[in-house]
């Protein structure tokens, strides 16, 4: 009995040293366990249709995949969880700490500056950022939001609105398309549930600001914790400017509001490279259980990040390898990030798993192919250093780019190119010659915009420039290096005085365009052609409304959808029967001019409908266009 007693007194030893990851592995076991409880009548019928859809070749219902799935990993996983848990002792030690190499912050006055500047910083994007929690959804978010948060109003027989919400499943594992950031959608959806919905009959069915919220305070957030991570990294006064240069910039003020899981990525990306490096500095479990983690946080909050997890993996493991991790400490150091990156696969597993089949049934489309050239890079690179667009969308005033600059004033635009091109080598040299961990880090958030586009190059796929919004956390860092370099020259504070009155007069006008004004108003839009349009409280068969391409069925749910000319002559005839308005609202004209000709010129024509003044939105593709027919109900 004496070994016995030994290996239960280890582990006792074990757990008391290290309860959270066995705290982890607990929870993980028991919720393996209820979903392998889970596998009765729904999972053979589930496994059916699974079956049938596999044959017609199309996607099941997302709540089919989660049915077959989870019962099923959740039963191997749960014996793994419970080997990990008997492990423990031998995988991840029983003691505290390795001996891992420590090094002392000797900044403490710039580290109090970097606070204070982040929580200046963090107060005023709270503050000029709120107007974009009221701005009206865009397409994307706009499918978002009623597929997965609000519902979906159906028309039934007698063509009143019939309310369909979405079940949980399809919330947390719907992706036959790339639409839904499961992480996102769940906190959304809690916060539109919990805070109070519209009862008045002139207010829509929602609110903006509640589904917006998570990905607001996300964003916000995530300029504290760069700044935790320039700590982490010894880099205080380069986490001052860095957290500048990035509430200032316009693509964090767009994707840290908007109701997508861009915005988490602002959160969880500085919090993964933090823990990471701090796990490497010090070797405690509670750092590596933290990186893996949000490992599966950031795979859950946006899917794409899987070539950031992947890569970032591989530049850790070369990290582990060099000299920053004594020899001494190396073996159980590897154990540990092994530990921590099964820990993070179980949960992506069980939760993403569901969302892979459909996925891979969407890569199959001819819709995601594209040519990546030099258009591409230049608008890329553009998005990514300046939040601009480097061509105009349409010719209006809401639209600002740096093409339209150069033809009034190009010194300035290869002033602004010029002095970021500077910030940028001199923030990478600086990062070369701080050390291992920031060539490692940092090294690979400028790299993975590269490793992106060639493995989207190679697999003939579009990549659109805002993916690469995980290099901005990074890429923040390395500008601020760039601009700390410069303070011990004696003109350096004049320059980093000078490149920032640049950046404000660069960003300023973009980012002040993000807040005010909607990128496609689809509410104004509904809002010009009903007076009553909560589809909850009251009828909305007053008016008759018609949709065409790019529908704002979140707005209008009472819309109906038309195809072709017939159908649209249909819904006049009976706007005339009935003595009731009838608008048409659509988007993208351009687009419906390409693919039905005869339906744009027949809109077009003055004598059955009247213009209204066009709704312009930020994109020119989304600006809307509402019509009103010509017929008995209009003067």
């Amino acid at each position: 009995m004496r070994p016995f007693k030994l290996l239960v007194h280890r582990w006792l030893r074990a757990a008391a040293a290290h309860w959270p990851y066995y705290l982890v592995l607990i929870g993980l076991a028991l919720l393996c366990r209820s979903f392998a409880a889970n596998s009765g009548g729904q999972f053979t019928k589930a496994l059916e249709a699974l079956r049938v859809a596999r044959e017609s070749g199309v996607s099941a219902r997302a709540e089919d995949y989660a049915r077959v799935w989870l019962p099923t990993v959740g039963r191997w996983w749960f014996f793994v969880s419970l080997a990990l848990i008997l492990a423990g002792p031998w995988l991840i030690g029983w003691e505290k700490d390795p001996l891992v190499q420590r090094e002392d912050d000797d900044q403490p006055k710039a580290r109090r500056w970097l606070w204070l500047v982040s929580f200046i910083m963090m107060a005023a994007s709270a503050v000029l950022n709120a107007p974009r929690l009221f701005n009206s959804f865009w397409m994307d978010e706009e499918s978002t939001a009623r597929r997965f948060v609000v519902g979906d109003f159906r028309h039934g027989s007698d063509a009143s609105p019939r309310w369909a919400e979405p079940s949980w499943e399809r919330t947390i594992f719907y992706y036959r398309d790339p639409n839904n950031h499961p992480l996102f959608s769940i906190l959304a959806r809690l916060c539109h549930s919990a805070l109070p919905t519209p009862q008045e009959p002139e207010s829509f069915h929602f609110r903006e600001w509640t589904i917006r919220l998570p990905a607001y305070l996300a964003g916000i957030a995530g300029l504290g914790l760069v700044a935790w991570l320039a700590v982490v990294l010894r880099m205080p006064r380069a986490g001052m400017l860095a957290v500048v240069w990035l509430a200032m910039h316009p693509w964090h003020v767009r994707y840290g509001v908007d109701a997508r899981g861009y915005a988490l990525l602002f959160t969880l990306l500085p919090a993964s490279l933090g823990c990471l490096c701090r796990a490497i500095q010090t070797g405690r479990m509670n750092w590596w259980l933290g990186y893996g983690v949000l490992e599966f946080l950031v795979l859950w909050a946006y899917p794409g990040t899987l070539y950031f997890v992947a890569s970032f993996n591989v530049a850790v493991a070369g990290l582990m390898m060099t000299s920053i991790v004594p020899r001494l400490a190396r073996g159980q150091q590897w154990l540990r990030f092994v530990a921590a990156n099964l820990i993070g696969a179980m949960f992506t597993t069980l939760l993403l798993g569901p969302c892979v089949e459909p996925m891979l049934n969407y890569l199959q489309y001819d819709r995601i192919r594209g040519v990546l050239d030099a258009r591409w890079v230049a608008e890329t690179c553009s998005g990514l250093f300046t939040g601009q667009p480097w061509v105009a969308w349409a010719d209006h005033e809401l639209v600002i780019a740096w093409m339209r600059t150069w033809t009034e004033s190009p010194w300035f635009v290869v002033l602004t190119f010029g002095a970021l091109a500077v910030v940028l080598g001199t923030g990478v040299l600086a990062c070369w010659r701080r050390g291992v961990t920031h060539r490692w880090i940092l090294g690979h958030s400028l790299m993975l915009g590269p490793f992106m586009y060639l493995m989207a190059t190679a697999q003939g796929n579009i990549l659109y420039p805002w993916y690469l919004l995980l290099c901005l956390p990074g890429l923040a860092l390395i500008m601020g290096a760039g601009l700390e370099a410069a303070m011990v020259k004696p003109w350096g504070r004049a320059w980093i005085a000078a490149f920032m009155g640049l950046w404000a007069v660069v960003t300023w006008p973009q980012a002040n365009l993000l807040r005010s004004h909607s990128i496609e108003p689809m509410r104004e839009s509904v809002e010009a052609t009903r007076q009553i349009r909560n589809a909850r409280m009251a009828s909305l068969n007053d008016v008759l409304t018609v949709s065409l391409a790019f529908p704002a069925k979140l707005y209008d749910p009472a819309a109906i959808q038309v195809k072709t000319v017939d159908e649209l002559r249909a819904v006049m005839d009976r706007a005339d029967r009935e003595h009731r308005p009838l608008f048409v609202n659509f988007a993208d004209k351009g687009l419906l001019d390409l693919r039905s000709p005869d339906m744009s010129a027949f809109l077009d024509d003055s004598k059955n409908f009247q213009a209204l003044p066009p709704f312009v939105g930020i994109h020119g593709q989304f600006e809307r266009r509402v019509l009103r027919y010509r017929g008995k109900t209009m003067p």
